[in-house]
C-alpha cells in the first residue's frame, strides 16, 4: 500500500541533554519503535517533519527512511517544551500492516442543526474515538452529521456515529458527541448579570490619605 507521505531521518548518536541541543541545529530529536523492529535514536529535519505532521495526523501512515531502511509508521508521540510548545522530542511506531492497531481519530461534526437555528447552543462534547484496524483501514476522522439535531437537548453519542467498514469502535457508545441546550430564559439571564452588574456599580476603594 503506497503512502501520502514520506520523510528522511538519519541515525542519532547522542542523547539526553546533548540530543536537546539538536534544536538549535533545526534537527528534532526521536525514536522509531515497533513490535517487529529494534528501537533505534533518530533525528529528523524539524521543518520537513512539522510540514508532514501537520498533514498526516497521527493516523495516516508515513515512510520514514533512515539510511538504507524504510519504515511504515505512525506518529505516535510527541513531546512539547512547556514554553513556546515546540517539539522537542517525537516517538514513530513501524506497523505490522497485517496487525490490527488501536488509534485515536478525531470526530467531526458537518451540516446544520435545526434546533440551533431556533435559538439553540451547540456544545460540541467529545472531539476523538479510539477505534481498533489494519493499519490501511484508519480512517483520517469520523464525522457526525448533525442535521439530525431537530429538538432542543437532543444529542448524538458515538454509538450513532457511521463507522466505516473494518473499523472498531473502542471508546463507549453511550458517550456524547454532541449535544444542543436550549436557549437561556429571561430569568436566567438577568441572574447571569445581576453579579456583574454589581460589581460594576460597586464604589472604588478610596485610597489612604498620604502622611
Amino acid at each position: 500500500m503506497a503512502t501520502k507521505f514520506k520523510i528522511e531521518a538519519a541515525p542519532r548518536e547522542v542523547s539526553g541533554k546533548k540530543a536537546r541541543r539538536l534544536l538549535n541545529e533545526g534537527l528534532i530529536p526521536g525514536v522509531v519503535y515497533g513490535a517487529k523492529i529494534d528501537s533505534q535514536m533518530i533525528q529528523l529535519p524539524d521543518k520537513e517533519f512539522l510540514s508532514v505532521f501537520h498533514r498526516a495526523g497521527s493516523t495516516n501512515l508515513i515512510d520514514l527512511k533512515v539510511g538504507k531502511k524504510t519504515h511504515r509508521v505512525l506518529i505516535k508521540d510527541i513531546d512539547y517544551a512547556p514554553i513556546g510548545h515546540r517539539v522537542r522530542h517525537v516517538g514513530l511506531f513501524a506497523i505490522n500492516l497485517t496487525e490490527e492497531q488501536t488509534v485515536r481519530v478525531p470526530v467531526v461534526l458537518e451540516g446544520d442543526a435545526p434546533a440551533v437555528k431556533m435559538g439553540g447552543a451547540l456544545i460540541h462534547v467529545t472531539d476523538h474515538a479510539d477505534v481498533r484496524c489494519l493499519a490501511e483501514n484508519i480512517p483520517d476522522r469520523l464525522v457526525v452529521d448533525i442535521s439530525h439535531l431537530e429538538d432542543f437537548n437532543s444529542a448524538i453519542r458515538l454509538g450513532d456515529v457511521p463507522i466505516p467498514e473494518g473499523v472498531t469502535l473502542l471508546s463507549d457508545p453511550d458517550t456524547t458527541v454532541v449535544t444542543v441546550a436550549p436557549p437561556k430564559t429571561a430569568e436566567q439571564q438577568l441572574a447571569e448579570e445581576a453579579p456583574e452588574a454589581a460589581v460594576a456599580e460597586a464604589p472604588a476603594a478610596e485610597e489612604p490619605a498620604e502622611e
